[in-house]
């Protein structure tokens, strides 16, 4: 691949500002990334190299929307940056990693890369960067409100209020938790905790 050919790909993905950087890194790092289909349980992932695959692998799913997909690539490649200086002598997410975060990061706050208040939001999550951005809540709804909608939070869905989720099954919302909502399915009567911040469509 070209390197006009590689700007073209990320420019897809990514905030305008944000392209010559991450066009730079992935040079530098002679990183594969791989734009993935949505996967529910992971937005990203880096998988160092082997002696099968002898490049640094950086997974995005690519239905993220730009700044969201730039977050968690940025993630990704903190990962990468820190397994280059320490292998697998370190935690995952530990405060090598924090600091790797915060040190990529650094330039796209500088350049106000992020539009406010997802700036702020974004800043505040990096003084403590957590295992997934999705964990932050002031953070995970300024990401969403530059994607397509995708329902309403459960959590203004109220007490007794009917809801589907995108597999197409209904429930009632039955109490309001700390995190979560407890739930009863409808065709079941089972009950569940799903995450107040799932994005749900009212019934």
């Amino acid at each position: 691949m070209t390197l006009t050919e590689l700007t073209q790909r990320i420019q897809k993905h990514v905030p305008a500002d944000a392209v010559e950087q991450v066009v730079k890194w992935i040079v530098e790092y002679k990183i594969l990334l791989i734009v993935s289909r949505k996967r529910k349980s992971l937005l990203g992932s880096y998988h160092a190299p082997t002696r099968k695959m002898p490049q640094h692998r950086i997974r995005v799913n690519g239905d993220l929307n730009p700044y969201a997909f730039l977050l968690t690539f940025t993630h990704e490649l903190a990962h990468l940056v820190t397994w280059e200086q320490y292998g697998r002598s370190v935690a995952p997410h530990g405060e090598e990693w924090k600091a790797a975060f915060r040190k990529l990061m650094a330039g796209f706050l500088a350049k106000a890369v992020f539009p406010q208040p997802l700036g702020q939001a974004v800043a505040n999550y990096l003084k403590d960067p957590e295992a997934s951005s999705t964990r932050n809540h002031a953070l995970y709804k300024a990401l969403n409100s530059y994607g397509e909608p995708k329902g309403e939070y459960l959590e203004n869905i109220p007490t007794g209020g009917y809801f589907h989720l995108s597999d197409g099954r209904r429930f009632r919302k039955l109490a309001m938790l700390r995190t979560y909502c407890r739930c009863e399915e409808i065709h079941t009567g089972l009950h569940y905790r799903i995450h107040k911040l799932m994005q749900v469509e009212p019934v």
